[in-house]
């Protein structure tokens, strides 16, 4: 059987992944990873864009480093067999593991079978490539506006880092109120991006929608990403979480402690999870159980105007 990860710039090798890298490059930090994006300049442009300006960086000493493939390869050049899938997503990608590569697969709903694009990562996600390929609506997309980390490959790459022992991203609205973190978990129509505008007046939003929280030596840390939600602002800023927040739409400001197993599950219920991993899974419930013993957590009833800030802080 003919190796996954079987590209004329990409050798898949048990200790690694050996990369043929392009002058040109993009060093981004986010939440303490620091991601070499190599490739040609035009697929790069967007990697410097308002989106990701916070995050660029000058880190000689990257975490991840991946190549961008500046020609189309065609899907026969790569072997992905269905008894190495361990998770379809049902519509846009499927994840694929070998005892040495991690593998990526990104289709269209409306572009067929045939996927578009492809990423293949070593098994510790330190290297690798991706691919766009031959005959796939990627070949008539404009390169200048090619996101390399475009939903769902930041989404699953993300998630499936933080669950070797890292941390976890959550869906939720993250805010620094002067190095304070506070932390608003929420489903879509919670007002994750409403209560985001309520604070950025006062307080530094580092996103309204994708945060990530790691553990540290001084506690839980929050970090902003790139990926945000219907408002634009976003911070690599890293703060020392001081708690969390479920949001609900009320009538009047009102907060009430959530704690127990209840609290935990809420959290899970608005994480990012390695559905396709037990031991990632094992993982993330427990680092929410340390998270539920560590700091406050509370279920928050809130009108959608500046008065909430006031009463966040006074509550605290």
């Amino acid at each position: 059987m003919p190796d996954k990860g079987n590209l004329t710039s990409l050798v898949l090798q048990q200790s690694g992944i050996t990369l043929t890298m392009t002058a040109d490059q993009v060093t981004l930090k986010i939440a303490d990873f620091t991601f070499c994006i190599s490739g040609s300049g035009s697929s790069l442009q967007s990697l410097r864009s308002a989106r990701y300006r916070d995050f660029l960086c000058s880190d000689r000493n990257p975490d991840i480093r991946i190549n961008l493939g500046d020609s189309f390869r065609d899907i026969s050049d790569i072997s992905l067999p269905d008894e190495e899938s361990v998770f379809d997503s049902g519509t846009v990608w499927r994840l694929y593991e070998s005892p040495h590569s991690v593998s990526l697969v990104l289709r269209s709903p409306v572009g067929g079978p045939l996927p578009y694009r492809v990423a293949v990562f070593n098994r510790d996600l330190t290297s690798g490539e991706i691919v766009s390929i031959a005959g796939s609506d990627a070949e008539t997309e404009d390169r200048s506006q090619y996101d390399p980390l475009e939903f769902p490959l930041s989404e699953v790459l993300m998630v499936y880092l933080l669950s070797m022992g890292k941390g976890l991203m959550i869906h939720a609205c993250g805010i620094s109120d002067n190095g304070r973190g506070l932390l608003f978990p929420g489903n879509s129509t919670d007002g994750k991006t409403t209560i985001a505008m309520q604070w950025r007046g006062s307080a530094k939003v580092l996103n309204d929608d994708r945060i990530i929280l790691r553990p540290s030596a001084r506690g839980f840390l929050m970090y902003g990403t790139p990926w945000h939600g219907d408002l634009s602002d976003v911070s690599a800023e890293g703060v020392v979480l001081e708690s969390v927040n479920f949001l609900r739409h009320g009538d009047v400001n009102v907060s009430t402690k959530a704690a127990g197993a209840k609290a935990v599950s809420m959290l899970l219920r608005r994480s990012f999870l390695p559905l396709w991993s037990s031991s990632g899974m094992e993982f993330s419930l427990d680092l929410c159980r340390k998270l539920e013993n560590s700091v406050p957590f509370h279920e928050l009833h809130f009108v959608p105007d500046e008065r909430i800030v006031d009463y966040i802080r006074c509550r605290n």
